[in-house]
């Protein structure tokens, strides 16, 4: 009975890192061109500093295609969040070339554009094509798209450990999805390694000077610990303060874009 067990526990997890590591593969390739990309397109608005005038339009662009083709995608990371904590919710592979497209505008046009939510989702609608196309279920699915997620964290900032365990506690902060350690590791390390085998490099900081382990010390990094809480959670506050309140000013995506533009 415990060989047979045994037998069905390694099964899963040789699928898990099969499929892993094909996420892995995909993910990396379509953050290396991602990454190009955006080396393109920073370099073009440094020679053109005259095109952050156009921002504004290249707003109201990118709210027309999420409209006209984006259907649920406009929800962003937060659709990931909802599909792994197993909501009936569907994941569009259309989100991959949509977060592409709209990252790789607002930067050329001088925007604010981070790349972890891009690389999270092109990450998770991969993998979730992928195990609707393998027909998984739902708990194989789950951790399917957590693979997608610490792929497309580590391709996209060279950090396969961070990823992982992004991809880990990305459903439920404190909470750690153990059985998906392995392939989220696997998808993790080929994506990063991947993007690096075609020619990105991402950039790497050194630490020049170290503190001593001491006692005043440990006082000192509890008391940032909660200052940079106190800090994160106030600006998440303010952030979806802010959000409601040019939801409800402005009915239209584009003309609400437009408006942020400026201000």
């Amino acid at each position: 009975m415990k060989s047979i067990k045994l037998l069905h526990t390694l099964k899963d997890i040789s699928k898990y890192i099969l499929i892993g590591s094909i996420i892995g593969v995909l993910v990396g390739i379509i953050n290396a061109v991602f990454l190009k990309s955006l080396e393109y397109v920073s370099e073009s608005r440094i020679h053109y500093p005259w095109i952050i005038f156009f921002l504004p339009l290249a707003g109201v662009f990118v709210s027309f295609i999420y409209i006209k083709f984006g259907k649920n995608s406009i929800k962003g990371n937060n659709l990931i969040l909802e599909k792994i904590n197993q909501e009936d919710v569907t994941v569009p592979l259309r989100m991959a070339p949509l977060v592409f497209i709209g990252t790789v505008l607002t930067h050329l046009f001088g925007g604010s554009a981070g790349r972890e939510g891009t690389g999270v989702q092109m990450g998770g609608s991969i993998a979730n094509w992928i195990s609707q196309t393998l027909k998984l279920n739902k708990q194989d699915s789950r951790i399917i798209l957590m693979n997608g997620v610490s792929s497309g964290f580590a391709a996209v900032f060279g950090t396969p450990l961070a990823g992982t365990v992004f991809g880990l506690e990305v459903a439920v902060l404190g909470f750690m999805s153990y059985e998906a350690i392995i392939p989220c590791f696997i998808a993790a390390y080929i994506g990063n390694a991947v993007t690096g085998l075609l020619g990105l490099n991402h950039s790497h900081y050194a630490i020049q000077n170290y503190i001593g382990i001491t006692p005043i010390n440990f006082f000192k990094i509890i008391l940032a610990a909660i200052v940079f809480g106190l800090v994160s959670r106030t600006f998440s506050k303010l952030t979806h303060k802010l959000k409601d309140l040019f939801n409800s000013s402005f009915e239209n995506a584009m003309v609400k874009s437009f408006i942020g533009v400026l201000l």
